[in-house]
């Protein structure tokens, strides 16, 4: 998914939520808060570029600020910062930043990691929406998830499909 795709199944979806989308690769290993979350501004969906066997590879994750002013960093495959930022060969940049914001990541692992599933997107989708609505903490946000009785994979792609298509 881009960001046009993304942005249209968000929109006007949530009074609540104030996102910014950013390429990641834009801020060149120079990553400020501000830039990411700017005060009028409550998540964060990032795009990050990583290369892997010589294949470069686009991952969505997301940054959110919470209404007690605490920050969680998701990602769907809940690879963990150190991991992602030795894919993005930034001599781990991204992880001390992560790090340094004092960020609650997600340890849990929504997506399936194949070659053909493709819905770090869509999960990031439902996890901006979670956090508009109902201000879930990545825990919580889990326990939701799994509260219901299909695959994440399959649930993010159902609630995002019927959202988009009830706009029509």
């Amino acid at each position: 998914m881009d960001f046009h795709e993304i942005q249209t199944i968000l929109a006007g979806r949530c009074k609540n939520l104030h996102v910014k989308y950013i390429d990641l690769a834009a801020l060149h290993n120079n990553y400020v808060l501000s830039d990411i979350l700017p005060k009028n501004v409550n998540a964060a969906l990032v795009l990050l570029t990583a290369r892997l066997n010589s294949r470069v590879n686009r991952h969505w994750v997301s940054f959110l600020r919470h209404r007690n002013g605490k920050i969680s960093f998701y990602d769907p495959l809940a690879l963990g910062t150190h991991t992602l930022s030795s894919y993005m060969h930034d001599n781990g940049f991204f992880a001390r930043f992560v790090t340094s914001i004092k960020a609650d990541v997600n340890a849990k692992k929504h997506q399936r990691s194949a070659e053909m599933i493709k819905t770090c997107g869509l999960h990031n989708t439902c996890r901006l929406v979670a956090f508009a609505t109902q201000d879930l903490t990545n825990h919580q946000y889990d326990h939701w998830i799994a509260s219901v009785n299909l695959s994440p994979d399959l649930l993010v792609s159902c609630m995002t499909y019927i959202g988009h298509i009830s706009m029509v």
